[in-house]
């Protein structure tokens, strides 16, 4: 064979060797798809959060137990500030999920970042631990430091709305190693314990990484009456007895002073002038501690307030005794608190010579059943007296007519029918009542004599009931 055919020979073989090698690794077998890049959004992490060295305040005493709430006046803002940290190398967004009260808000702010240079080193060491490779002031801040106090000056307070309120609310980026507060403030409207909270959320709404923050108060007026029912019952007054004493205690657990000034001397005369409201006394040094062991409450200042009960007057050259029967004076004083006056009252039953006969629940006073004030009502009520005796209707109500007439004298005591009628439509609801002024007083007022040159004494019958719409 020539040598132009083996070389034609041995390339035809190179071919055939090549396709069946090709052939061998393509045909067949499926083609690997190139790798594609696709972004999936990084969950947040569990471990990347902010510190808060408490979430509770008041806190809990040693062993575990509630101490007593936040006192705050009704209608004073107030506000708490919980101190945080984010002991991070990442920044971790921080936003309100909910709160419970709209009476709160909430706000975030960050600490300068020179402010712990500022503070001084022991403030220093209070709140960092010591700072890693150059990481910044706050580089570690201690979770069991405490809450320091934020400055009052070089913050930027940053308004957060609730999520719930609107979903599109946003939240503050806290940057890596720094610290800052979340200010819960309120302005609670009325008296009461209350628990404040505010759910905050970290990264996400979604993530589930969140600190309740939670606030116990309790909302009180500016100023405290006791008794804590405003009111003071003598005993029996009886004819002839000596001026009784006793006082009231106007306290204010949120202000350190306050004013009071008693009704004038004329005002009194005329409202109640057997019953003398003194001028208030200071309590100071012990008599302030004193009440406050009593009350295991704080009281900032306090008043005693004096009050005398007469049996009788001097007026002119006469001499004027208190009306016989159940009383109940009403004492008012101003103060700067508000533009409300402070009231309390005085209670008390004179004895004389005439009584209601009845039980001991409506002896001397006059109780009427529910009627229809569209039908009106009579009740026909037994009086007793000195026999020497003489009575007549003094004053009543002008919604009602009395009439009264002598009975027989028995066993040392004369009697009497007092008879009392309330036409129809006369009057409707309950009687007496304080935002009626021709309501407040509905007792029936006696003029008791001896003789015909006796001055005389009023005895005072009140007189209740509820006139219904049937």
């Amino acid at each position: 064979m020539k040598t132009s055919q083996l070389v034609v020979l041995f390339v035809a073989l190179v071919v055939v060797v090549f396709v069946a090698t090709f052939a061998s690794q393509w045909v067949g077998k499926p083609r690997e798809a190139t790798p594609q890049k696709v972004d999936v959004p990084a969950s947040p992490k569990q471990d990347v959060v902010l510190t808060f060295p408490t979430t509770l305040w008041p806190p809990l005493d040693p062993a575990g137990a509630p101490t007593l709430p936040l006192i705050q006046e009704r209608g004073i803002p107030g506000h708490k500030d919980f101190w945080f940290a984010n002991n991070n190398d990442v920044a971790v967004t921080l936003g309100l999920g909910q709160k419970n009260c709209t009476c709160t808000n909430v706000q975030v702010a960050l600490a300068p970042e020179d402010w712990e240079k500022r503070q001084g080193k022991d403030a220093a060491t209070a709140v960092t631990q010591a700072a890693l490779g150059g990481a910044g002031p706050l580089a570690v801040l201690a979770p069991a430091a405490g809450a320091p106090t934020p400055p009052d000056s070089d913050l930027s307070w940053r308004a957060l709305e609730s999520e719930l309120a609107n979903p599109a609310a946003k939240g503050f980026d806290i940057p890596a190693r720094r610290g800052g507060w979340v200010r819960l403030a309120w302005k609670g409207d009325k008296a009461g314990d209350q628990a404040l909270e505010a759910k905050m959320w970290m990264q996400t709404p979604a993530s589930g990484v969140s600190e309740t923050l939670r606030i116990g108060v309790k909302f009180v007026e500016p100023i405290r009456v006791l008794p804590d029912t405003r009111e003071r019952t003598f005993d029996i007054i009886k004819p002839g007895d000596k001026p009784k004493e006793t006082a009231f205690t106007i306290l204010s657990v949120t202000r350190r002073s306050f004013s009071l000034v008693p009704e004038s001397d004329a005002d009194q005369k005329t409202r109640h002038p057997f019953v003398t409201l003194g001028k208030p006394v200071l309590l100071t040094g012990e008599h302030l501690d004193k009440l406050q062991e009593s009350l295991r409450v704080p009281a900032l200042s306090a008043y005693s307030i004096p009050v005398t009960v007469r049996e009788e007057i001097q007026e002119g050259d006469k001499v004027r005794q208190i009306d016989m029967g159940p009383f109940r004076a009403t004492l008012k004083m101003t103060s700067d608190v508000g533009d409300d006056p402070v009231i309390f009252f005085v209670t008390g039953f004179v004895e004389g010579d005439v009584t209601v006969v009845g039980d001991t629940s409506t002896r001397d006073r006059v109780q009427l059943e529910t009627f229809s004030g569209r039908s009106g009502t009579t009740r026909t009520v037994a009086l007793e007296s000195d026999p020497t005796v003489k009575l007549t209707v003094a004053q009543k109500p002008d919604f009602m007519t009395v009439d009264l007439k002598e009975g027989a004298s028995a066993s040392g005591r004369k009697t009497w029918a007092m008879t009392l009628t309330i036409a129809p439509d006369a009057v409707s609801g309950a009687f007496p009542r304080t935002d009626d002024a021709l309501l407040r007083d509905t007792a029936i007022y006696l003029n008791s004599k001896k003789t015909a040159s006796d001055l005389g004494r009023r005895v005072r019958i009140p007189v209740s009931g509820t006139a219904s719409q049937r």
